[in-house]
């Protein structure tokens, strides 16, 4: 399968990934090597920018299955992409995202009000007080593309006024893009949502999903 035009150029970043030879999909495996290069540089010549965008576009590549011919090896390298500081910081950012999501429903129970309005509201504080790179990492799991490589939002502009046009709703949106835990607490409210987009095909013993 051909590479998209749109691919970044490949960083010459490799002096701390293990030299892997491509078994299969030579493009592929070429521009997975020139992504992971950046991903698990320890040289700090690519930033933490850097290797969000190109995890980002390990990820996108990955579920919209353009690695689909990778050998052994490079899933490997593919694996530990997924399994790499960023990937962890991604979801960690995620799972705090969700825990105050979490916390605002159990508000919304607890005192009767909107969930849409209580989501929306939650949803944009916890976003506004984190520092502008912690907001791309969140940023980064609720705009993951799906298996046709469509993303939810535009933007983080986009995502912001999804968020802001909630205050007048009066049950949850999936948007907001909450957890089977978190859905379950509505009482199934959110049945006729649409589903999440699927999560990238990582090997075995990589981070499965970014969306928690």
């Amino acid at each position: 399968m051909d590479i998209p035009a749109t691919l970044p150029p490949v960083l010459a970043y490799a002096s701390n990934v293990v030299p892997v030879a491509p078994t299969a999909g030579g493009d592929q495996a070429t521009a997975l090597h020139g992504l992971a290069s950046v991903v698990l540089d320890t040289t700090g010549k690519a930033n933490d920018a850097d290797k969000l965008s190109a995890y980002n576009t390990s990820f996108k590549m990955a579920v919209t299955g353009q690695f689909r011919s990778l050998g052994p090896d490079d899933r490997h390298l593919l694996n530990q992409i997924g399994n790499s500081d960023t990937a962890q910081a991604v979801k960690g950012a995620r799972a705090t995202y969700e825990t105050k999501m979490m916390a605002a429903i159990q508000r919304a129970g607890a005192t009767g009000a909107s969930h849409g309005q209580t989501l929306g509201a939650a949803a944009l504080n916890h976003f506004d007080s984190l520092a502008g790179s912690d907001q791309q990492l969140l940023f980064s799991s609720l705009n993951a593309p799906d298996r046709t490589g469509a993303t939810p939002f535009a933007g983080v502009d986009d995502w912001r006024g999804q968020m802001a046009a909630m205050g007048g709703v009066s049950t949850p949106i999936d948007r907001v893009e909450l957890s089977d835990g978190a859905k379950a607490l509505m009482g199934g409210t959110n049945a006729a949502a649409a589903p999440a987009p699927a999560p990238a095909p990582y090997v075995t013993g990589s981070v499965a999903s970014i969306r928690a």
